[in-house]
C-alpha cells in the first residue's frame, strides 16, 4: 500500500519512528480512502516514480530556479549521473551544486581587484614549486573538461571542475592573489565552467575585466602538454611479483634510475636477503618487479 492511500497517518511521525525503530503504523490508526481503519497488518513501501502530473509529482524548473538559481539547476542535472541514465530527483543534493558554484563566485570575486589580464606575458614568471603545481592542474583541467564535454561526459566534467576549483582557492589562501599562474586560473576556470554554468561564468568574467566580452564568443582553452604532465611519478616494485615498495620518482625516470632506486630501497634490500636477484623487469614510471631466489 502507497503512502498517499493513507491520509489518516503523519507522515512526519511514521518516518521518524520507522527510521530509528524499523517498525510500522500500528493498524488500527490506518485510514483508508473510504474512512474505514485497517485491521490487518500494514507494509508501506516507497518507490521511485516517473515525475508526471497525474501522479502529482512533478517539480517545475520555475521553483528550483527561483530557490537555487538556474546554473545551479543546470549543474545538478549534469552532475547527478551520466548522460544517458535516469535521474533519481532529489532537491536536497542541489544544496552541493549551488554551494560549488558559491565557493567558485567567492574565490574569482576576490581575485578580481587586483586581476592582470596581461597575465600571458608573465606566465614565464610563475616557476616556485606551488605555481609549477597549480598551472599543472589548470592544464589538466583544460584536457580532461574538454575530452569530458565532447564524450558527453559531462557529469565527470563537473566532478574535474570541483577538483581545480579547490586547488584554486587553496592556492590563493596560501599565497594571494597576484600570482599570473592564479591569474591564469581563474581565467580558465571561467571559461571551462561556461559551458555547464553560462550565467556565473559570465558574471565572473566581466569581474575579471572583460566587460562587453561574452563567453560564448571566446574560444575554448587549449592545454599544454608539458605544462600537464606530472612532475612525479608513482612506482611500484615488485619482488617475485609481490608489493614491497612504492617509490616517488620524477616523471622523466628511465629504466636504469628506476632499478637503482627499486634496489635501494631499504623494504627491498630487507626482502631480498639470502636470495639472489635473476632478473629485474622495469616499465618505466610504473612499475620495476624483481625476480628472486
Amino acid at each position: 500500500i502507497r503512502f498517499d492511500e493513507l491520509p489518516g497517518y503523519d507522515f512526519a511521525e511514521w518516518t521518524a519512528r520507522y527510521a530509528s525503530e524499523g517498525t510500522f503504523p500500528a493498524t488500527r490508526r490506518v485510514k483508508q480512502l473510504d474512512e474505514t481503519y485497517r485491521e490487518d497488518p500494514v507494509r508501506i513501501e516507497f518507490q521511485w516514480l516517473k515525475m508526471s502530473k497525474s501522479k502529482g509529482n512533478a517539480v517545475t524548473p520555475d521553483e528550483i530556479t527561483e530557490k537555487y538559481g538556474a546554473d545551479s539547476l543546470r549543474l545538478y542535472v549534469c552532475f547527478e549521473a551520466p548522460f544517458e541514465d535516469t535521474i533519481q530527483w532529489d532537491e536536497t543534493r542541489m544544496n552541493g551544486t549551488y554551494r560549488f558554484l558559491s565557493r567558485v563566485y567567492d574565490t574569482v570575486s576576490d581575485l578580481a581587484p587586483g586581476f592582470d589580464t596581461g597575465w600571458t606575458g608573465k606566465i614565464a614568471d610563475a616557476t616556485s614549486p606551488d605555481e609549477k603545481a597549480l598551472r599543472r592542474k589548470t592544464h589538466q583541467a583544460i584536457a580532461k573538461v574538454g575530452s569530458d564535454i565532447e564524450s558527453l561526459g559531462f557529469n565527470t566534467a563537473v566532478s574535474a571542475l570541483m577538483i581545480f576549483a579547490d586547488g584554486l582557492r587553496k592556492f590563493v589562501a596560501a599565497h594571494g592573489h597576484t600570482s599570473p599562474a592564479a591569474h591564469e586560473a581563474a581565467e580558465t576556470l571561467c571559461k571551462l565552467l561556461a559551458p555547464l554554468a553560462p550565467h556565473l561564468a559570465d558574471e565572473l568574467f566581466e569581474r575579471l575585466g572583460y566587460a562587453g566580452r561574452f563567453l560564448y564568443r571566446e574560444p575554448f582553452p587549449v592545454y599544454d602538454a608539458n605544462v600537464a604532465a606530472e612532475a612525479e611519478v608513482t612506482v611500484v616494485v615488485q619482488v617475485n611479483g609481490k608489493i614491497r615498495e612504492k617509490l616517488t620518482l620524477p616523471a622523466d625516470s628511465d629504466a636504469t634510475v628506476c632499478e637503482t632506486a627499486a634496489l635501494a630501497s631499504e623494504k627491498v634490500q630487507s626482502d631480498l636477503q639470502g636470495k639472489t636477484v635473476r632478473k629485474v623487469i622495469v616499465v618505466p614510471g610504473k612499475l620495476v618487479n624483481i625476480v628472486a631466489n
